[in-house]
């Protein structure tokens, strides 16, 4: 979970916060091992990582069946809740600009039928 929400963060911030003086991402370190490649090739690599990261906490969500649904559920929605705020962008930093103020309302306040 942790290593999802981390590479989620650095590809949607990596630019704004390079503008800032900020050097320590998986996109520029990535760049830094390997000066061949160009940011949008990083890019894509590192959302790879991401991706497979994801699909393994997925498969972990489903067979772990001696921890706990609840703890399960827990740490595979903090997963899921990393995604959603950065899904247009940086969705902590910039929550004033994006969506989630709405996406956060919506989860508290609107009944599911």
């Amino acid at each position: 979970m942790g290593l999802t929400g981390r590479l989620v963060n650095d590809i949607k911030t990596y630019q704004s916060e390079r503008g800032q003086g900020e050097v320590a991402s998986a996109i520029q370190c990535y760049m830094k091992e390997h000066p061949e490649m160009s940011e949008e090739e990083a890019v894509e690599y590192i959302y790879s990582v991401m991706e497979n990261a994801l699909a393994d906490l997925k498969w972990e969500f489903m067979k772990a069946k001696d921890v706990p649904d609840k703890c399960r559920r827990l740490v595979f929605d903090n997963a899921r809740l990393m995604q959603l705020f950065y899904m247009e962008g940086d969705g902590f930093t910039l929550s004033h600009e994006t969506e989630i103020k709405e996406h956060v309302k919506r989860i508290l306040f609107e009944p599911v039928v």
